[in-house]
């Protein structure tokens, strides 16, 4: 079975999936002359230990790295404006990843069940992360949002079970459903002075959160948003609030 491969630097593309589920792989040595990839290229090559992607490519794409569940170490060259849906989603012993400078796109699941990075920093630039782009990250417990951000994703970081604190700096007007869901061991909440809504579930069963101040340019929230946050004591609506939906503090 092929275990590693070098490739020449002749190369300057690889295509779609072209080394999908080489199960036997462990290691790949990518060329500077690499300028771009193809979606799903190493997913699931359940092998694959570590990669390094050269300073050529400016974005991971979808499925790059999709069920690589034993790549431990990743080198992005700061030349990265994006990573693509999925593109590093389940990679279960993904111990650490370093974002590039250059960033300004996480897509939708990009980090989905990543179990074991601890800690993340999103460098500025970024504006938008995805739909349950760090979904289930259970073992991360602190991440550094940019200030640059504009948008957050629904789920994005929902059942982040040992997440404690999350800072949101003003640029955000809206958290959409569930962002924050089942992260159990969250105790404080800092939200912008730009935020205007609040989505459904966006703070179900947060069963430790305690500290959270509502801006007061808030002025809707959506169904169950503190549902099962049985820590919290006080909490103030803003005056300027126009709507509250359904077991908004539901148990």
């Amino acid at each position: 079975s092929l275990k590693k491969i070098n490739l020449p630097e002749s190369i300057e593309k690889i295509d779609d999936s072209a080394f999908w589920k080489c199960s036997a792989l462990e290691t790949i040595v990518l060329p500077n002359s690499l300028k771009s990839l193809g979606s799903s290229v190493f997913a699931d090559a359940s092998s694959l230990k570590n990669v390094n992607i050269p300073q050529n490519i400016t974005t991971v794409p979808a499925g790059t790295f999709a069920n690589c569940i034993s790549l431990e170490s990743i080198t992005l060259h700061e030349n990265i404006t994006e990573i693509s849906q999925n593109a590093f989603a389940e990679c279960n012993v993904l111990k650490s990843i370093t974002l590039p400078s250059k960033l300004t796109t996480i897509g939708r699941d990009a980090f989905i069940r990543c179990y074991e990075i601890k800690s993340i920093v999103i460098p500025d630039g970024v504006t938008s992360i995805g739909v349950s782009a760090f979904y289930e990250n259970k073992s991360l417990e602190s991440i550094t949002l940019p200030t640059t951000l504009k948008t957050i994703g629904g789920s994005a970081f929902s059942s982040c079970l040992k997440l404690k604190k999350i800072t949101i700096h003003d640029g955000i007007t809206a958290l959409d459903g569930s962002t924050f869901s089942d992260c159990k061991e969250l105790e404080e909440v800092v939200l912008p002075s730009t935020l205007t809504s609040i989505g459904d579930r966006c703070f179900a069963n947060c069963t430790a959160l305690n500290k959270i101040s509502i801006p007061q340019s808030v002025t809707s929230f959506g169904n169950s948003t503190f549902s099962s946050c049985s820590s919290i004591k006080s909490i103030v609506i803003p005056e300027g609030t126009q709507y509250i939906k359904e077991y908004m503090f539901h148990s």
